[in-house]
């Protein structure tokens, strides 16, 4: 049988030819643009795109603006979902102007408008879609405008600044934080004319939602992730209006989003799912499906980026490479990405993450008979173009250029295990990382300092303060042997399992969500009742359903 299309005079061979046929040419066209491979697919049925009226007035909006081709594919794909299945939709759109957006990083600032609307556009296009643009409602001088507003303001101001009663300086500080590439911008002049130009862009965006709102009274928004600035002023609008929103994210599993209601996708919050799940024992199959899992992320296998690269230490060579006595009472503390939305302003007992990493160290400079091996996050160093500009080893040796014989610092760049660490620990200390809700799956005491969804649930040390802290620490003995296993490992089958919602059978991606190939072969697929994964997300797009799959 054809598998692919990759000789000359193959390609024009049209598709209804190889359906008469019963070819299989759903496989990607490996030296064909996003853009053929989807119109395509959505051409094929002419039929059907004639029996949706795409001219009905919409009432849910997708919004994914600033973000890239993987994105904008899954939200093509929804909207046609959601259309086939009765609900008029359409995609919010920015066509450039703003002084600066989620778009850009410090690492590309010169990223092009036109460019990045181009692409949207044509991806939009090939699915024949209809759009909502920025211009519809805002006139390219506002965009001046609204920087005059703000230009002689100060740090302070900026933080506190609100405008139509939404506080703009808030929303902004995330996408601050990650154009910078940096935890804690440093208030500079470059630094506050950025600031600005971030509240310029959130005034006008307010604007333009002001005016959706008015125009539309929409009934249903869907965000991607839902804290960056353009998201979180559409949430806001939400939220005033009393309109429910869908958020999502990516997934760890690959090729999977996890979603949530009126809440952020990418926090995982299931505490009202938790007390029923906490108390029911998983089954053999349920089990055995989570430890197979969390095995593959043990091996490295993370399902988003490879941040692990196994070795054959056994956990007393792991101990000797890092020059600590073997027989030693070892405590491993696993650091976050500080400008990443997994850690900006999830903060708990500290006021961020770098003053909880000097409080540790400090305990066991006091304690010179543990030891303590800190593991900084290898996402510090991983993605081209997305580095951190303030390291945490070099902040951390800022403040204390001698480090206490008794802590070792692996830095993002070093090719150790993390799980051989945590296997040689008596117990795990995170922030916000995932890696310690994988720690107590393998039976550590794991002590939580930041705000996670996995914090409170019963198989973590949580409950502390700035002053107890120290407290906690001395007496971790007794949570050594975690009895409590068994709830992580249900709480993980919840995490892991069921909330990741597949969209392998519509397109794939790799690890750096670059999209690899489109799975469905026509628009027909994605008609009710023909993929059991879009049937899913838009149910739980159009009906409430809860985004857990069964």
């Amino acid at each position: 049988m054809l598998t692919t299309l990759k000789f000359p005079i193959l390609k024009k061979i049209t598709a209804q030819t190889l359906d008469r046929f019963g070819v299989d040419h759903s496989i990607w066209v490996p030296d064909k643009a996003f853009e053929y491979q989807i119109s395509r697919r959505i051409l094929r049925d002419q039929d059907l795109i004639r029996s949706v009226d795409l001219s009905t007035r919409p009432k849910t909006f997708l919004i994914a603006d600033s973000a890239g081709p993987y994105a904008q594919i899954l939200h093509g794909i929804i909207s046609w979902g959601l259309w086939l299945r009765g609900l008029p939709n359409q995609l919010v759109v920015c066509d450039g102007g703003l002084l600066v957006c989620d778009a850009k990083k410090i690492s590309y600032p010169n990223a092009s408008c036109k460019d990045c609307f181009g692409r949207v556009k044509s991806l939009l296009d090939a699915f024949g879609l209809p759009y909502l643009l920025l211009s519809k409602f805002v006139r390219p001088s506002r965009v001046s405008d609204a920087y005059e507003l703000v230009c002689d303001l100060s740090w302070r101001q900026c933080e506190e600044f609100v405008y139509e009663h939404l506080p703009i300086g808030e929303f902004a500080r995330i996408s601050l934080t990650s154009y910078l590439l940096v935890g804690e911008p440093t208030e500079s002049p470059e630094n506050l004319h950025l600031y600005r130009q971030f509240l310029s862009s959130g005034i006008v965006m307010v604007d333009f939602y002001k005016r959706l709102f008015a125009e539309y009274q929409p009934e249903k928004l869907v965000l991607l992730n839902g804290l960056y600035l353009g998201w979180r002023i559409a949430w806001a609008f939400g939220e005033r209006h009393g309109v429910p929103v869908v958020t999502w994210e990516v997934g760890y599993q690959p090729n999977t989003i996890v979603m949530a209601h009126d809440a952020v996708a990418c926090y995982f919050d299931h505490s009202s799912e938790w007390p029923v799940y906490a108390a029911r024992e998983l089954s053999e199959a349920e089990r055995e499906q989570i430890e197979r899992y969390l095995h593959r992320r043990y091996l490295g296998d993370q399902g988003l980026i490879q941040y692990v690269k196994p070795d054959d230490h056994s956990d007393g060579g792991i101990l000797r490479t890092l020059s600590v006595p073997v027989d030693s009472k070892v405590f491993s503390l696993f650091t976050n990405v500080e400008w990443d939305s997994a850690l900006v302003g999830r903060h708990r007992a500290f006021s961020s993450q770098f003053e909880w990493i000097q409080a540790t160290i400090r305990y066991f400079q006091a304690h010179p008979d543990l030891y303590l091996v800190i593991r900084i996050h290898p996402g510090e160093e991983l993605i081209p173009m997305m580095e951190t500009r303030a390291p945490l080893r070099r902040r951390i040796e800022a403040v204390l250029p001698e480090l206490p014989a008794n802590v070792r610092i692996v830095g993002p760049e070093e090719d150790v295990d993390s799980y051989q660490l945590i296997s040689a620990s008596c117990a795990t200390l995170v922030y916000t990382s995932t890696i310690g809700l994988e720690a107590a799956c393998l039976g550590k005491a794991v002590v939580v300092a930041g705000l996670v969804h996995y914090a409170d649930k019963g198989f973590t040390v949580d409950q502390f303060t700035v002053d107890t802290y120290g407290k906690t620490l001395a007496e971790l003995d007794r949570y050594e042997e975690n009895g409590n296993r068994e709830l992580a490992l249900r709480y993980a089958h919840l995490l892991f399992i069921r909330s990741m919602i597949p969209h392998e059978t519509l397109f794939r991606s790799d690890r750096l969500f670059c999209v690899t190939d489109f799975k469905f072969r026509s628009l027909r697929d994605l008609a009710p009742g023909n993929d059991p994964n879009l049937d899913f997300i838009c149910q739980v797009i159009a009906s409430g359903r809860a985004p857990l799959l069964d």
